[in-house]
């Protein structure tokens, strides 16, 4: 049975989304990156198939970067793919086969585009816990407007005129 999954970004709001016999689609926290919203919905999914009456499953996904970090062997692994493999190996003893596959985004799959749609629209708030690197990218994104706005405001500096933007 295909289940498609995406996650989304926008400078609004971060979303993920789940469609196969239904459409599942949460809010997530904004500090949260693409990357995790994508893991989240993997989860999200995987939640749903352990309730399911089916036992075969293949999970389509766009984000390659996703599948890959199921595969690799890092010792510093997202939190959430620490989670999805920890579910796995529970849907495995309960006799649940199921495959993952990459799907090209934004080409007319209908069960992705399903999925990119549940995932971009607004829904409920999903209470993901929020990685450390995708805090600590926020807070310098934050900390980096704030500094340009107050650069912003150095007009009469001659510095300011050559350059107007902050570099990291």
């Amino acid at each position: 049975m295909p289940v498609y999954t995406d996650g989304s970004k926008t400078d609004e709001r971060v979303g993920c989304g789940v469609f196969n016999d239904t459409i599942l689609s949460f809010t997530l926290h904004s500090s949260m990156s693409v990357f995790s919203a994508e893991l989240t919905a993997i989860l999200v999914a995987l939640q749903h198939i352990l309730v399911s009456d089916h036992r075969h499953f293949c999970v389509y996904t766009d984000s390659m970067s996703a599948l890959e970090s199921l595969h690799s062997l890092t010792e510093r692994r997202h939190p959430t793919v620490m989670e999805i493999l920890l579910l796995l190996c529970k849907l495995e003893r309960k006799g649940f086969d199921i495959i993952f596959c990459w799907v090209p985004g934004h080409v007319g799959i209908l069960g992705n585009e399903q999925a990119d749609n549940a995932a971009r629209s607004l829904s409920d708030h999903m209470q993901q816990p929020v990685c450390y690197h995708d805090l600590k990218a926020s807070i310098l994104r934050y900390i980096h407007s704030v500094w340009q706005e107050t650069w912003d405001q150095q007009v009469i500096n001659k510095r300011h005129y050559i350059h107007p933007s902050i570099t990291h």
